[in-house]
């Protein structure tokens, strides 16, 4: 069993990132991103919006657990899996946020940034010149 303590600096990184692949999933859901634009032969124009959700159906919303749970990945693991964890949650994410730029792919570019810094913060804080006796 380890003794390290479960909120290390990397750990929060990727709390963090999944905090925000979570909210922009919620925010594709949930914004209105769909806009049409009708108008009557008098010239009279009508504009209505739509959400992804209501455009798409509930197929959307596994669409939006790739990120959610790709963000999330690591942060069931404790032990050596941690590290390689956290570059497949990174990986995952840098996929979706690519395949998906021309679409929605841009809400969980926070998320992704996140997650690399997450990648190459080190497992274990540093200990030693600096600490007081």
């Amino acid at each position: 069993m380890s003794t390290q303590p479960y909120l290390v600096p990397k750990r929060v990184l990727q709390l963090v990132a999944a905090g925000l692949a979570l909210v922009a999933a919620a925010a594709v859901i949930a914004l209105p991103l769909y806009s049409e634009v009708s108008s009557t032969s008098a010239g009279d124009q009508q504009a209505t919006s739509s959400t992804v959700l209501s455009v798409v159906g509930p197929t959307v919303l596994l669409t939006m657990l790739v990120p959610v749970l790709g963000a999330a990945l690591p942060l069931a693991a404790r032990s050596r899996a941690w590290q390689p964890l956290s570059v497949v949650s990174a990986a995952v994410l840098a996929v979706f946020v690519v395949l998906g730029l021309l679409s929605v792919g841009w809400f969980f570019i926070p998320a992704l940034i996140v997650s690399v810094i997450a990648v190459f913060q080190p497992v274990t804080p540093k200990s030693g010149a600096g600490t007081a006796p």
